[in-house]
């Protein structure tokens, strides 16, 4: 019986076999080491926007801020003049002003109406810009003193004269809206031909000038220095609402002298007249 060849490739089988493992084993060792995709994507580091936050922020803030520059530019804050000065030079002046009103009610006495001579009502004495007090939010027909909407008007102002200085007054009246400085016009009424004339505040916050109060009559037959009444010009308005008249009172002889003026004021409502007293005219 022949005998089978043991074959030689054996060996070379085992050690083939040996190197196939160590070299799997190498690949799964390599492999191993190397990270998995889901390890990666857990290993990657995070981005951070805090910097794109900050960022934002502040262009959000100069958005903001160049909004309301350009709204201020566009719709300034104006600053009345109730002393008919700025008010730093009022801010300045405040002790002076006080100190000529004070010495001019100490010499006079003064009660301003609209539409009817005054009485001496204390309610109808007219105040400081400095001393004005809250404005009313309400007024009824019956509110009293009263102006009327589309309907002539004319402001009346009593003087009693309480030293023996001699009456000798310039009387100048203004009026201006309260709350609306968009809607500031009234409408002078001419006797001689019947027409209105459109008036407006020289510029914007500043009070519409009616005219120079005139005298009407001594009611002191006597000693006509005593008391008397003055009269503004006709002047008509459209808007109902709160409205301020204010008297510049100059005791000077010279009309540029400005040092003696004295601002007094009043608060009127302005309502409907239920018996239109305006003549036939033209708004011009």
């Amino acid at each position: 019986m022949p005998k089978t060849p043991i074959s030689t490739n054996n060996k070379h089988s085992t050690q083939y076999s040996s190197q196939d493992l160590d070299k799997n084993n190498l690949s799964s060792d390599l492999h191993s080491d190397l990270p998995s995709a889901d390890s990666m994507q857990a290993t990657k580091p995070k981005r951070n926007f805090w910097p794109y936050g900050i960022l934002l922020v502040i262009l959000l803030g100069v958005v903001l801020i160049s909004i309301s520059i350009r709204i201020s530019v566009k719709h300034p804050v104006v600053d009345d003049v109730p002393f008919f000065i700025k008010h730093d030079d009022m801010d300045s002046a405040i002790n002076d002003l006080l100190e000529s009103t004070k010495a001019l009610q100490n010499d006079f006495d003064f009660f301003i109406n609209a539409n009817a001579t005054p009485t001496n009502d204390e309610a109808l004495r007219p105040y400081s810009p400095y001393m004005r007090p809250p404005h009313r939010d309400k007024a009824t027909q019956n509110t009293s003193p009263a102006l009327h909407t589309k309907s002539l008007n004319t402001i009346f102002l009593r003087v009693l004269n309480k030293s023996n200085k001699p009456q000798n007054l310039r009387l100048q009246a203004f009026i201006q809206k309260i709350g609306n400085l968009e809607a500031q016009e009234i409408f002078i009424y001419n006797p001689k031909d019947s027409s209105y004339s459109s008036i407006k505040p020289p510029k914007k916050g500043e009070q519409i000038p009616i005219g120079e109060l005139v005298l009407q009559e001594n009611t002191q037959s006597k000693d006509s220095n005593k008391e008397a009444i003055y009269a503004s010009p006709f002047f008509m308005l459209e808007l109902e609402g709160r409205w301020i008249v204010s008297l510049q009172i100059n005791q000077s002889d010279d009309k540029n002298t400005k040092s003696d003026i004295v601002v007094l004021e009043k608060e009127f409502f302005a309502l409907p007249n239920q018996s239109t007293n305006t003549d036939s005219g033209t708004l011009q």
